[in-house]
Order: structure tokens, then sequence, then C-alpha cells
């Protein structure tokens, strides 16, 4: 048995904190067993985690003093765990739970990245700092690094993370859960009060900068211009009436009563089998779950060229520049323009390529395989050494 231990930053809804927890429920349990730490506290997937069997624990790292009693607290998880492998997950997670595991004396230890844009306006100044402190530790601290994404990587070693052990293993999900449902259509539609023959063009994201729900509001109005028989769909946390900024431009937009808030949903493929497009507008992307679930529901995406969307969407959909809204827009329209059937089959080629690529089964193994080989690497180092592997990206 493969004990590994999981310290993510926190376990709010988010990209990362979702495909560890589809990890989890995939892994096999007769080889490895799992634990997750969280660094902030319990969040809104705590108790999914526990729904799956996986053992959840907290720490909580705040100001001195605090952050010197959640360390002494990390390091006893740890030693009473036993793992014989750390993941880590996200840039706090990264620096502090591999820290405390080299201090363990733990041989085997992994970062995992999920950021695509790492341009400063984004971040805290804390957590652009760790980033670039991570940066200059990268050669000493994990034995792995794996990244979800081409161009993340790239943006990480850009700024100085080190390539050696690099790794990309790219998002999966559910092929099963994730499918067309005809009769979810009907059902949703409903609920927001529209007919099945209405335009619909959805955005599922976090409200958040990178993700330029202000630019999609841009090419809403654009769209609404030219066809005002569409409606729009935003869903994800603070995508709802709650937020002042988003209904404050919708108002002023004179788009009121084409956007339906709907806020965090559970319910992700049945909202998205009500779609006709999806869109992604995002300034920033390492890889974006909500493409390969909407293309998994079988609907063509247009996106901007963040991070790996081009790549992932392929011919199946359309691609613009970042900040191109007119170009969002355009696209979009494009495919609702198109013959019914004709967007049907670029939707089924769009479910074709998750099959072929991005299947979580797949992932799932992909990780199980880097575990084995951490441990075994580990076994056959002399105590007290840190030597780095060679292998990388073209592994």
């Amino acid at each position: 048995m493969i004990k590994v231990a999981h310290i993510i930053t926190g376990l709010s809804v988010g990209g990362a904190e979702g495909m560890l927890l589809e990890i989890l429920r995939r892994i096999d349990r007769s080889t490895f067993d799992c634990r997750v730490l969280s660094l902030t506290g319990e969040g809104p997937l705590a108790e999914e985690f526990r729904k799956i069997g996986i053992i959840t624990d907290t720490v909580t790292f705040g100001a001195s003093p605090a952050a010197l009693i959640a360390t002494l607290d990390l390091i006893r998880w740890l030693r009473d765990f036993g793992p014989d492998v750390v993941q880590t997950w996200m840039p706090h997670a990264n620096l502090i739970g591999a820290g405390a595991a080299l201090a363990m004396g733990i041989k085997a230890r992994c970062w995992s990245l999920h950021a695509g844009n790492l341009d400063r306006k984004y971040y805290s100044n804390s957590t652009y700092a760790i980033i670039r402190l991570s940066a200059a530790l990268s050669k000493w601290l994990p034995n792995r690094i794996i990244s979800c994404s081409r161009r993340g990587w790239e943006a990480h070693e850009r700024i100085g993370y080190d390539p050696t052990g690099a790794l990309i293993i790219p998002n999966g999900v559910d092929v099963e859960r994730m499918s067309p449902h005809p009769i979810a259509r009907e059902l949703v539609r409903s609920e927001i009060g529209i007919d099945l023959h209405t335009p619909l063009v959805g955005m599922i994201a976090r409200f958040d900068p990178q993700k330029n729900h202000m630019g999609f509001l841009i090419a809403a109005g654009l769209i609404n211009e030219i066809d005002p028989s569409v409606h729009f769909v935003l869903a994800g946390d603070r995508a709802d009436g709650s937020n002042s900024v988003l209904v404050d431009t919708i108002h002023r937009g004179g788009l009121t009563d084409r956007f339906h808030l709907l806020g965090r949903r559970n319910d992700i493929p049945s909202l998205l089998s009500a779609l006709d497009v999806l869109a992604s507008p995002s300034h920033g992307e390492a890889f974006p779950v909500a493409l390969i679930e909407a293309m998994a529901c079988e609907i063509p995406c247009v996106v901007t060229n963040a991070g790996d969307s081009a790549a992932i969407v392929g011919e199946t959909g359309r691609v613009v520049e970042c900040g191109n809204m007119r170009g969002l827009a355009q696209g979009i329209l494009e495919l609702l323009q198109l013959p019914k059937m004709k967007r049907r089959e670029l939707g089924q080629l769009a479910r074709l390529r998750v099959l072929q690529h991005f299947d979580i089964n797949q992932t799932v193994l992909m990780y199980e395989g880097v575990y084995r080989t951490l441990m075994k690497n580990a076994s056959l180092l002399p105590p007290g050494s840190e030597k780095r592997q060679s292998r990388g990206l073209s592994e």
C-alpha cells in the first residue's frame, strides 16, 4: 500500500480542488491510501471528499503566531499519517507542504501547478511572492512538478521554475456523467423561462478578474445588437443576483431581461445540456475544466486563446485572441447561425475529442504512475539524499 498525502491550499470550489476530488474518487484504493489536508480550514468541498471515504483534515495558517502553530500541526499530521508520497496543490501548499515534507525526511515530494497566467496584477502581494520564491526553490523542494497545462508550465518556466522532473498531465472529465441530457435541456430552460428554440449562450466560471465576466457582458451587448433573441446564462461562485457589479453592468447595458444569473450549481451536465454555445472569454487560464465538460455534453465552445483553451477545442469550436470581445461575439454568432444539424455535428466532434484525450480515467492512471515512480525512486535514494530525477516533459 502506497500512502499519499495531498496537501492543498483550501477546499473551495475551483479547478484544482475539483480535479483532486475526481482523482481520489477513482484512484485504486487497493494500492493507494490517500488523505487530504487543507491549509485554510474547511471549504464547500470538504464534505464531498468525506462522502467518497477520503479522510480530510485541516490546519489554519494565518499571521504569526498562528502560522507557527499551524506548521507544528502540519508536521504532526505528516508524522501521524506517515506518507510515502506528498503531493501539494497550488502555490501556498506547494511551498509550505513540500517544505514540511522535506523537514520530515519524506523523499517523494510532488508539486501541482494549476495557474496559466502569472501576470502580477492578478495576484495579491503575498501570493505572488510565494510564486516567485517557489521558482527559486523548485530545484530542491519537489522531485516532480505536475502542470495541468503546457501553456501553464511555459509561464512558470519563464519565471524560473526548474524543468527537471516537470510533467504535463491534462485535466480530465467523467465522460459518463458529462453527456447530453435532452430532458434536462427542457427542464432547465423551463426553469429560467425560455422555450426550446431560444438561442442560449452560457459562461460557467467563478466571478474572478481572470475569467473576464465584464468582457462577456460586452460580447453579449454586441450580440444583442444583431440578434436580440439570444439569451445568456452565467453560473458559478458569485455569478448570481447578489453580485451588484454584474447586476448593475447588465442593467446599464439594457440586457436585464436577457440574462439569467444562476450562481453555483450542482447540476452542471443538465445546465450545459440547455446551452447552444459555451463561451470562455478568459484573460488567463491553465486548463479550464468547464470547456471539456461542455464538449463532453456536445456543446460547441467559443474561447479566447488563454492557457490550453485553443488546444482543447481544436477544430470543434472557435478561438479568438484574449481581450477580443468583438471576435468572441462574432464567433458565438457564427455558431448560432449554423444549421442545427451542423452545430450538432460540431458538438459530437467535441465529445469525441474529449473521449479520445480528456477522459478522467486516463488522468487518474497518469497520476497513479507518478506516485509509483516517486515511491520507487525514493526507495533507491540513500538516507538524506535529495537527488532529483532527470526525466521530465518528454516522458
